[in-house]
């Protein structure tokens, strides 16, 4: 009988350690299709808006407003990004032995971008419409700090492209490939 106790236990500690050996988290395909269609959503929704307003800019003469539609830009954005960050939170981590660190890599770029766009709506604010020479030297600082948190976030998922593809039969690297909305961003860059 105890052999069959001890036998018993071997087993049963083989499974728990089995368990916690494994990875857990979202299977990859459907964490690719989360990922990709958040990706692609954002991605086409925030090229409009900024095609839309540098148009505008062209045509606008008022300073008043331009500032103001910069302002709402800038809200738009953050919105954008924020309900961005809670796909990618809902999405979970992905099911791969280094899906943690993709998952708290991309929350950190997508928190620095967010940051990034308060910041510009922090510095905009106070900026006087008295002449375009005041929003100009404002728009350019603004740029300046939204474009490095873009390429933050850029290297982010740059990053996640490379970590999945470590072998070439990585099931995330596949599903990503795969993912019409993968496939489409990959097509816009």
């Amino acid at each position: 009988m105890k052999p069959l106790r001890f036998l018993m236990s071997c087993l049963a500690c083989a499974v728990f350690l089995g368990a916690c050996g494994s990875i857990s988290g979202t299977a990859p395909s459907k964490w690719a299709s989360g990922y990709c269609s958040a990706m692609f959503s954002w991605y086409t929704q925030t090229q409009s808006k900024t095609g839309s307003f540098e148009s505008l800019i062209k045509n606008q003469s008022d300073p008043t407003q331009i500032k103001a539609d910069a302002q709402t830009l800038i809200q738009e954005e953050i919105a954008q990004a924020q309900t961005l960050e809670s796909q990618i939170r809902h999405n979970g981590t992905p099911a791969v032995s280094d899906g943690k660190t993709l998952y708290n890599s991309l929350i950190k770029a997508l928190n620095a971008y967010d940051q990034a766009l308060v910041g510009a709506q922090n510095t905009l604010a106070p900026i006087s419409t008295s002449s375009i020479t005041n929003l100009t030297g404002a728009f350019n600082q603004i740029g300046n700090t939204i474009d490095a948190a873009q390429v933050t976030l850029g290297r982010s998922l740059s990053s996640i492209g490379r970590q999945s593809t470590s072998s070439s039969d990585s099931p995330l690297a596949q599903a990503l490939d795969t993912n019409k909305y993968c496939k489409n961003l990959q097509s816009l860059k």
